[in-house]
């Protein structure tokens, strides 16, 4: 909970991942928080109070999943949110904007973008989600200690830089800092 905060704070696309895969633990738990406190929360090494707070948040997210049915697999409704400010960004870079150092960071990555939108067989996922799903697939292998081949780094690695680019824009665009270009200003 405490790592949430400071990543939803300081980078949205961090937050979205290290979320994705607080989903996924408490999927391996069973939804049942005492396997939860047992596996993780009692690691934390943190107060009474700290582990009540952690316990209760965890017990919330539970709560959450299996109110907006996603028991087996999905994202909480929050996350789905986030993303899709982070989609409408993305297309105002690309469409409206034309930021030219996102578009080259763009058609880097949309061969990649592409390429694994194609291996997963669906089309009803945004292009911004395929990066973070490509994101979050090389974190899941990192953490089986699977080997990653040279070509996935180099997707990943443009996956990597253009979320990296658009997360910034997202920070500056919810602090009421976001540089509009000249073709939006006149």
């Amino acid at each position: 909970m405490l790592i949430a905060n400071n990543k939803k704070e300081n980078n949205i696309a961090e937050y979205i991942l290290y979320m994705w895969q607080i989903e996924a633990l408490i999927r391996s738990c069973n939804f049942n928080i005492y396997e939860l406190e047992e596996a993780v929360i009692s690691n934390y090494g943190v107060s009474g109070a700290e582990q009540l707070e952690i316990h209760n948040w965890y017990k919330q997210l539970i709560t959450e999943m299996k109110l907006q049915g996603i028991k087996k697999t999905g994202h909480l409704n929050s996350l789905k949110e986030i993303i899709s400010e982070l989609v409408m960004l993305h297309n105002m870079l690309v469409n409206l904007f034309k930021d030219e150092k996102y578009l080259l960071l763009y058609g880097q990555a949309l061969p990649n973008i592409d390429a694994l939108l194609a291996k997963s067989g669906t089309t009803k996922i945004s292009e911004i989600e395929v990066c973070l799903n490509g994101l979050f697939g090389k974190l899941s292998l990192k953490i089986q200690k699977k080997e990653i081949s040279e070509d996935t780094e180099k997707a990943i690695e443009s996956f990597s830089k253009l979320i990296a680019f658009l997360t910034a824009k997202y920070h500056e665009m919810k602090a009421g800092k976001f540089d509009l270009p000249d073709i939006v200003k006149n």
